[in-house]
């Protein structure tokens, strides 16, 4: 240690190589001047490479800093969105339950407070009110009208059809096609008839009516007339199918009458607010068509001053100048013993049809039978019909209406074509008194009502059989118009 502390600091550096010492021992001072910048060199060198590494990993940390901020961004954004969305629907559920719990208070107060104001004001108002739209309603007795694929027993379905195999030979041998010549224009035209109903299936809106319902499309050409007091006007499309079926049994009875048809429900039942719909119709089908006859398939439970005033005119029981006699048929109704017969069919001069089975036999839900009243019955029972071109099976008496209506067509027919009539004989005719005789004439005690069977006669002698004749027949509506002529005079006088 000691020597080399001695030593003289050239040596020191010649012994490292850092110096070149010449032959005679002096220092070359450019050969250290070189070799001092070649360190300075290395150094500078050193640090730059030192300044570069420490960019680049400034750079790399800085990159990475941009790459973790963006990650951390997407995940607090999932996350946070999520949750905050979380904390919205929480919110807007408590909100929306508190705000329903509120309303709820507030709506119970407000409304018992002005439920305590305003009731005992309106109270007879409301319920009268209610009672009107809701239990009084015109309806087509559909609580007892039944429609089945199948009739009730096969018995009722062979009479049925048993009794239009009688109705078409009365009609074929006693009602002509062609019309007798004559200056009295009464005599120049058809029977008309007024359905007053749910309208009729139309071709307009069923173009395969010809295939489903072949009857009801031939006698498109029949309707002299046809009026809707639903919706559009001229719109007489039967919706719910009672029209429909009401008046394809006066068709089968009557080929050869003309029909008007009046709509006034859309459905089976109407409010007593629309009730004036029929005593317009009524008054619509006499004043515009001058119908001869008025089926109504409907009825109510209590009277209607509206319809009242237009039966009054139009059936003029009293003899009113200048105001002609219509006849009108209405349908009992199908409750039974539970109710009344319904109305205008328990309206004097109004002529009650009740539904029997096609031999006679009373159905069980026409009302009881009324002693100081006529109580006439014909076929309403398991009638065979068709709802889009296939058969079902129909009961009530809204369906034997049509069918007394359409006998009565043909016997006015008849008189028009066979009787020598002046106009008093057949303005009785045409009216309650006249068709109510020719009925009884025509009709045969079943049980306690009358069954009207226009092919039977009674005046037939021991030997004779009982099936009618032109001359019976003619004889039978002499007698009426004979017997009507007192009723009507008794009338008048009251």
């Amino acid at each position: 240690m000691e020597s080399l502390e001695r030593r003289d600091p050239l040596s020191i550096l010649e012994d490292d190589g850092s110096s070149v010492i010449g032959d005679t021992g002096d220092i070359n001072q450019e050969d250290l001047m070189v070799q001092e910048r070649r360190q300075l060199g290395r150094l500078s060198e050193r640090k730059r490479r030192r300044d570069s590494i420490g960019d680049r990993t400034e750079a790399t940390h800085h990159g990475l800093e941009q790459i973790i901020e963006r990650r951390f961004q997407m995940i607090s954004e999932t996350l946070f969105g999520a949750f905050e969305r979380r904390i919205d629907q929480i919110a807007e559920q408590r909100f929306e339950q508190r705000f329903e719990q509120k309303f709820e208070q507030k709506f119970e107060q407000r409304f018992e407070q002005r439920f305590e104001q305003t009731f005992p004001q309106r109270i007879a108002s409301v319920a009268r009110q209610e009672l009107e739209d809701s239990s009084t309603l015109l309806t087509a007795f559909h609580d007892g009208i039944k429609w089945s694929p199948e009739p009730s027993n096969s018995r009722t379905a062979i009479s049925a059809r048993e009794f239009f195999k009688y109705i078409n030979n009365f009609t074929s041998s006693f009602v002509l096609t062609e019309e007798p010549r004559s200056s009295k224009p009464w005599l120049q035209r058809n029977i008309r008839v007024a359905i007053i109903d749910s309208g009729i299936l139309s071709h307009e809106h069923c173009e395969d009516l010809q295939e489903l319902d072949p009857l009801i499309y031939g006698a498109q050409k029949r309707i002299i007339g046809r009026r809707s007091w639903v919706g559009d006007e001229s719109d007489c499309n039967d919706t719910c199918g009672h029209g429909t079926h009401v008046a394809r049994q006066f068709l089968e009875v009557a080929p050869h009458a003309d029909l008007i048809i009046a709509k006034v429900s859309s459905n089976m039942a109407v409010p007593l607010k629309h009730i004036h719909y029929v005593a317009e119709a009524i008054e619509w089908a006499v004043e515009n068509h001058n119908a001869d006859i008025i089926s109504l398939s409907l009825g109510l439970d209590q009277d209607h001053e509206g319809i009242d005033a237009i039966l009054d005119r139009v059936l003029n029981l009293n003899g009113r100048q200048g105001c002609r006699r219509r006849i009108i048929f209405a349908a009992a109704s199908n409750r039974g013993s539970n109710r009344m017969r319904a109305y205008p069919a328990r309206k004097r001069g109004v002529i009650c049809i009740h539904a029997s089975e096609g031999d006679g036999d009373t159905g069980s839900f026409n009302p009881d039978p009324e002693q100081e009243s006529d109580n006439f019955s014909t076929l309403g029972i398991d009638i065979m019909s068709l709802h889009r071109g296939k058969p079902i099976y129909i009961s009530g008496t809204s369906y034997a209406t049509p069918i007394a209506a359409g006998i009565a067509a043909n016997m006015l027919q008849f008189a028009k074509q066979n009787l020598e009539m002046q106009e008093e004989d057949k303005s009785l005719l045409y009216s309650y008194f006249g068709m109510r005789q020719v009925f009884k004439n025509i009709s045969y005690p079943r049980g306690k009502y009358d069954y009207i069977c226009p092919w039977r006669r009674k005046d037939r002698m021991a030997s004779q059989t009982d099936i009618a004749t032109a001359t019976s027949l003619s004889d039978l509506i002499w007698s009426s118009i004979g017997v009507a002529r007192q009723d009507a005079r008794r009338a008048e006088a009251l």
